[in-house]
């Protein structure tokens, strides 16, 4: 059981800064010292905090759609019986955020490594992270719909 939480704002909630730390009040104060000493006393903190408290009210509540979207792709890799199986892994059991890693075969026909096929796929407007020589990973958040995982998954046929 923990004892504090913190939760970025900025991640897949889409707000431009900001985290909320949640604990009992002898580490609240410890947190607010600790983010004075280092600077982190700003003005006018209430444009960004509102932002935060947007992102709370309508990107929170879509949250399951880009799970819902992200295990679709992960999916569409998984189940593929051509070219994204035989160059491609994904394990569909740990995909249980908005966030989607996939392995590249070592062993794949064309010899591809993760940052030629994002290359190509940037060509395709479509951006992914690449890992290591043999992974990748994407990110599925508010402003991607299920169009875009259609060309995604269309962008990773055409890379590999």
């Amino acid at each position: 059981m923990a004892d504090s939480v913190s939760v970025c704002m900025s991640k897949a909630l889409g707000a431009p800064a900001g985290s909320v730390v949640v604990g009992d009040a002898a580490f609240i104060r410890r947190c607010r010292r600790a983010r004075k000493v280092l600077g982190g006393g700003m003005r006018q903190a209430g444009v960004l905090a509102a932002a935060a408290l947007v992102a709370l009210d309508e990107t929170l509540p879509r949250l399951k759609e880009d799970q819902r979207r992200a295990h679709a792709f992960a999916s569409a890799i998984a189940n593929d019986t051509g070219s994204l199986r035989s160059a491609l892994n994904v394990d569909l059991n740990a995909v249980h955020t908005n966030l989607v890693y996939v392995s590249v075969r070592p062993d794949n026909p064309a010899g591809l490594k993760a940052p030629a096929i994002i290359q190509t796929m940037r060509s395709h407007k479509v951006w992914a992270l690449p890992i290591s020589d043999y992974q990748m990973r994407f990110v599925f958040h508010h402003q991607v719909d299920d169009n875009a995982v259609d060309a995604a998954i269309a962008a990773l046929r055409a890379s590999v």
